[in-house]
């Protein structure tokens, strides 16, 4: 038997809702259909890319914006009518502008630069809530032809130039960056320390890096938290971990991410971000493809799937692991507004408990169990009244739609116990009544 405590009358930190994120958008031609399931699944969060390369592919289209290729930013406006939060990642140049002519690399001309990135987001601005500025200069930073010999210092740059312009057309944009490889102290350290980028400019809102790994996605947390505070930064400051998965390879077969054990992979992780205050994007948004010529390149892509698409019969449709999204974002209703965190201690075999008080004051509990045992739980739950009924929503391997029942509970003066069992490989979700 496994025991859960829980005090909904102590301490609790503030969460907020884009710890439900995804990155990039379904491929273009799916978006009608998909960017309404992904919002009713419980995600809140799209990070998508500017891609200005792709937009201006010559000079002389440089200052007419009519003349660009902005077709994969039309889904842009669909998605904020539907409720999602957008952060635009702007990294990248036209290969023409750049020094070794590729579109990693650095731009020749800043003015240049900075005029392109402040017409561009001039087309997106009123559908964008975060811009992050730069991704993973370790793999697509070049810095050959360049006058630099150091990324950070080429990066530093290019933040302050498109940031600069960012504002220009909007100037209360939330501004961060810049999306390093991993949780790098160092390289954070060096981007908060440049006296461009100290607290007091208000020229960094937020910081994002990423995380790939098959076991725990929160890694460096602490060390990241740290790091800005010693930059002086709060403690407390806003974090994206922006790109997190098993791996980001395309064709990795991992049924972490291909079954019901995506579930308690996904579900887990989502419980740790909300745990450590963490916002986050799962990566990434593509289908898993079942084509009417029996072949493409994508058809065998697990790991950087949430959705299934029929070429044959034009559908799609969402693939388990985004069950372990909706357990928490919508049947819990966290995905609804900033919510409150309380802490949990719970035994050696549990996967991830999450206590939380959601924005119509219900209390909640997130339990996750990626064994392939069925593991008993008892819960002892303190600051709720004797009134209270416990409902529960739960969605295992063996049950692939959710259920709901009441659980087995008791009331004392002080606290509520009850008893669950947990499937193996599932996700569950505890609203507690309080009448």
């Amino acid at each position: 038997m496994k025991t859960i405590d829980i005090d909904f009358s102590g301490t609790y930190k503030m969460c907020p809702p884009w710890v439900f994120g995804v990155c990039k958008f379904p491929h273009l031609e799916h978006c009608e259909q998909m960017l309404p399931m992904l919002r009713k699944s419980g995600v809140t969060l799209l990070r998508v890319d500017l891609y200005p390369e792709q937009m201006i592919l010559n000079a002389n289209e440089a200052q007419n914006p009519e003349t660009w290729d902005c077709r994969h930013l039309e889904p842009l406006k669909l998605a904020k009518a539907l409720g999602f939060e957008i952060m635009l990642s702007v990294c990248y140049s036209p290969d023409w502008l750049n020094y070794n002519h590729s579109h990693k690399g650095i731009p020749m001309n800043f003015n240049i630069y900075e005029s392109i990135i402040e017409k561009a987001f001039e087309l997106v601005c009123d559908y964008v809530d975060y811009c992050e500025v730069i991704n993973e200069t370790v793999y697509f930073m070049e810095l050959e032809d360049s006058p630099y010999d150091n990324k950070y210092e080429a990066a530093a740059d290019i933040y302050e130039h498109a940031a600069r312009a960012i504002r220009k057309v909007k100037p209360d944009m939330r501004i961060g960056g810049w999306a390093t490889e991993g949780p790098f102290t160092e390289e954070i350290e060096f981007f908060l320390s440049d006296e461009r980028f100290r607290a007091e400019t208000r020229m960094v809102d937020f910081i994002s890096w990423h995380v790939y790994s098959s076991e725990d996605c929160t890694q460096g947390i602490l060390e990241i938290r740290k790091t800005l505070e010693a930059c002086g930064y709060p403690r407390e400051f806003p974090v994206f971990i922006d790109e997190w998965n098993v791996t980001p390879q395309w064709e990795a077969n991992d049924d972490r991410l291909y079954n019901y054990k995506s579930l308690p992979f996904v579900g887990k992780n989502l419980a740790y971000f909300m745990n450590q205050q963490v916002s986050a994007c799962f990566f990434a948004n593509y289908p898993r493809l079942y084509p009417s010529d029996g072949f493409h390149e994508l058809a065998e892509c697990t790991t950087l799937a949430t959705y299934t698409w029929d070429e044959k019969k034009e559908k799609g449709s969402l693939l388990p692991m985004m069950k372990a999204y909706q357990v928490p974002g919508i049947f819990l209703r966290l995905a609804l507004g900033e919510f409150k965190v309380y802490k949990v201690s719970y035994s050696y075999g549990l996967s991830a408990v999450t206590a939380a008080v959601n924005i119509y004051q219900e209390k909640v509990i997130f339990l996750v169990n990626e064994r392939p045992i069925t593991v008993e739980a008892y819960l002892t739950i303190a600051g709720a009244r004797k009134t209270t009924t416990m409902k529960c929503y739960q969605i295992s391997e063996h049950a692939q739609i959710e259920s709901c029942f009441e659980c087995n509970y008791k009331k004392s003066e002080q606290y509520l116990t009850g008893y669950l069992q947990l499937p193996s490989y599932s996700v569950t979700g505890i609203v507690l009544k309080e009448i």
